[in-house]
């Protein structure tokens, strides 16, 4: 329901697809209030109903994927002296182009927001929304910085095809160990 929510481009828009479906809001309840609790991190649905919700995170997949489509795909590459990518057990990043609220993490919604992939040691995909899509060669610095937010987005595990691999922490460039991840997350 929040990814739902970030379509709309404000209160009126809501409401007027609440009345589209025979919603009624309840009395003393504004559509901009609605709207904001809905993409507020406190909004909770619960359902005891496992098959609904099973069939629930079926129907969302197919949204992000249609979210994920709409992006600007760039293909990053490196090569040998330049470094080169890990992945981690959370493949996939969702990181903010910019400030952002404090508190809520991105979603595949937002426009403000970037996807780091790395589909091999040698290739990453980065989609956006406000960038066009092109081929880039990833230089030592850009290859580092990707490195750093794979190791502090990670839940448990680092993949590294190499015992030692390029990262910028606090701004500096390092070659970090294959075993050296017991670092604070990024969120």
């Amino acid at each position: 329901m929040r990814l739902e929510s970030l379509k709309f481009a404000g209160p009126e828009e809501f409401k007027a697809e609440l009345a589209r479906l025979g919603v009624e809001l309840p009395e003393g309840v504004s559509a901009a209030e609605l709207l904001e609790y809905v993409q507020s991190p406190d909004f909770r649905v619960e359902v005891d109903d496992p098959d609904w919700l099973l069939l629930q995170s079926f129907s969302a997949e197919e949204d992000v994927l249609e979210l994920l489509l709409e992006r600007d795909w760039t293909l990053w590459v490196t090569d040998e002296d330049r470094g080169y990518f890990v992945t981690s057990d959370r493949p996939m990043v969702l990181m903010w182009n910019g400030p952002h609220p404090v508190g809520i993490q991105p979603g595949f919604a937002h426009r403000d927001t970037h996807v780091i992939l790395p589909l091999t040691r040698r290739m990453l995909l980065y989609g956006s929304f406000d960038r066009e899509g092109a081929l880039l060669e990833a230089d030592r610095g850009l290859v580092a910085v990707t490195n750093h937010v794979m190791v502090s987005t990670s839940d448990r595990f680092v993949y590294s095809t190499g015992e030692l691999f390029p990262e910028l922490s606090g701004g500096a460039e390092r070659v970090s160990p294959g075993t050296d991840y017991a670092r604070e997350r990024m969120w």
